[in-house]
């Protein structure tokens, strides 16, 4: 088997190297043409280029199968130049190479040793040959049919982004012509469709399971979006699979079909990756694009975030079920790889993530939430990312560090371009907190919109909440702002020791 192509990082491979793999792989099945290096590894893939005798086999193979033409003409001459880089390798050359293996080529019968070096070349089975490509196709062109159903998960979700955009955008800058289709359907629309919670409860009654809250209910509309999405992943992850009888690179089913399980599933969870962390941030660009506000990337985030866990968990398990189909010491050898490891702590963080990502929990303390959270997301980075380092996918990895310092950084600008302020934080109806903050001139905001504040406490600098803003004037804004726990509770306790139950705190605002 040609292992030099095979073992490489991933490749687009076109059907000339589809072919020079199906027929070298027989031919090196059948017989040695170069001698063996190091621990028993052939010197393949340029072994047809050193060895004429191999080379006239490939050839031979190449003609008798319909593959030979133009473009496997330059495909051979860009493989071999290196050993002849003196000759021209066109048409000429390769056609006095086949012409002189026909004078010499023999068919190797039952008795032939095919671990003895061959000084002739052979022909093959028609037949073999294209199990063989048939094989290298389904094995390599399943990496690429991933990335492919891949970026039509990233299509699907512009669809649903690009419409929104344009009807958003088209009421702030035509308000007259939007207003044109503000009839009785617009407003059955919204009523049933967009406004909604999906299963005619009021949004803010958390979905239970037990009687335990676990998350929030969605717009009928966000359901839809997530409904279809999560299809498209299903669909995506399912479809396409071939078993190949007399597979050369797998005995058995079990092994071939668990590894192309594995593979697929395995790049879709990558390329979920980057939009789960973009969804995420704050100073997510698609907010500007789109006009939707960060809860409902939030609630995309959530989703993806579990497709990205259980695609890497149906991932793990299929490569195990793969090595298990090889024998048991393939599975022991493979669990101990540096590589898996890494994957298989990151896949595991991954699912506490998900248990500690319930409403629940986030509500009981979202201070403690937040820092596992985040101490959990770096290390399911570190994880992946060594994980698929020896594979070459590391650009997703990379990818999702660039989208966290770049959602870092614009958040430290935003913080300073406000400033640090003087807050008036006022306990008011029992439990209820009013905060006011002088605002720079052209930081402009209006009431029901919500903004990020920091209290510059000992205990809570660190955080940051969002709040809704009730009033809004040239100088100043007010936040009205329930107390809950965490960092609501603390100041509640702080204000409720002072004698006019107010005082003046730091605050930082992002927004």
């Amino acid at each position: 088997m040609s292992t030099a192509l095979c073992e490489s990082p991933y490749h687009r491979y076109t059907s000339e190297e589809y072919a020079v793999m199906a027929c070298t792989g027989v031919i090196e099945a059948s017989t040695t043409f170069c001698a063996k290096k190091g621990k028993g590894t052939k010197i393949v893939g340029a072994c047809y280029c050193t060895n004429i005798p191999e080379m006239g086999s490939l050839l031979t193979c190449l003609h008798t199968n319909d593959y030979y033409n133009n473009k496997m003409v330059s495909y051979l001459g860009r493989q071999c130049s290196e050993v002849y880089p003196n000759t021209t390798l066109d048409a000429q050359f390769f056609d006095k190479v086949y012409q002189n293996a026909s004078q010499y080529i023999i068919t190797p019968g039952s008795d032939f040793n095919s671990s003895l070096i061959s000084y002739s070349p052979i022909t093959v089975k028609s037949k073999k040959v294209k199990t063989y490509y048939k094989a290298y196709y389904v094995r390599w062109n399943n990496f690429t049919l991933a990335l492919n159903l891949g970026a039509g998960f990233y299509g699907l979700m512009g669809f649903f982004m690009l419409g929104s955009a344009i009807v958003n955008w088209t009421t702030v800058i035509f308000p007259g012509f939007a207003q044109k289709f503000n009839g009785t359907s617009s407003k059955w629309f919204r009523k049933y469709v967009t406004l909604t919670a999906a299963f005619k409860k009021d949004r803010n009654v958390p979905l239970k399971f037990f009687g335990v809250p676990v998350a929030l209910i969605p717009t009928r509309m966000e359901s839809i979006i997530v409904f279809l999405l999560w299809t498209y992943m299903i669909l995506a992850s399912s479809i396409g699979y071939k078993h190949v009888e007399g597979n050369p690179i797998w005995k058995r089913p079990m092994a071939e079909l668990g590894r192309i399980v594995s593979d697929r599933t395995g790049v879709l969870a990558l390329i979920t990756y980057p939009m789960l962390i973009l969804f995420a941030g704050r100073n997510n660009f698609l907010i500007y694009i789109t006009r939707w506000n960060f809860s409902r990337f939030n609630i995309y985030h959530r989703n993806v975030s579990r497709m990205f866990f259980l695609l890497s968990t149906v991932h793990g398990v299929a490569i195990s079920i793969s090595a298990f189909g090889i024998s048991p010491d393939k599975y022991s050898g493979r669990m101990k790889k540096e590589a898996v490891i890494w994957g298989t702590v990151a896949t595991i963080l991954m699912g506490f993530m998900m248990i500690q990502g319930m409403l629940v929990l986030r509500r009981k303390s979202y201070e403690t939430f937040l820092i596992i959270h985040i101490v959990f997301a770096v290390f399911v980075l570190i994880g992946t990312h060594f994980h698929i380092v020896p594979y070459s996918y590391d650009g997703f990895t990379w990818s999702v560090v660039g989208l966290w310092v770049l959602d870092r950084a614009v958040r430290l600008l935003s913080i300073a371009r406000f400033g640090i302020k003087d807050a008036n934080v006022t306990l008011i109806s029992g439990e209820t907190l009013k905060v006011t903050v002088p605002k720079p001139r052209h930081w402009n905001a209006k009431p029901g919109q919500y903004a990020f504040v920091s209290f510059m406490t000992p205990l809570c600098f660190w955080q940051s909440h969002p709040f809704t803003m009730i009033t809004e004037t040239e100088s100043e804004i007010s936040f009205a702002i329930k107390v809950k726990g965490g960092v609501t509770l603390s100041l509640y306790k702080h204000l409720v020791s002072m004698p006019s139950q107010t005082a003046t705190i730091k605050v930082c605002v992002e927004g």
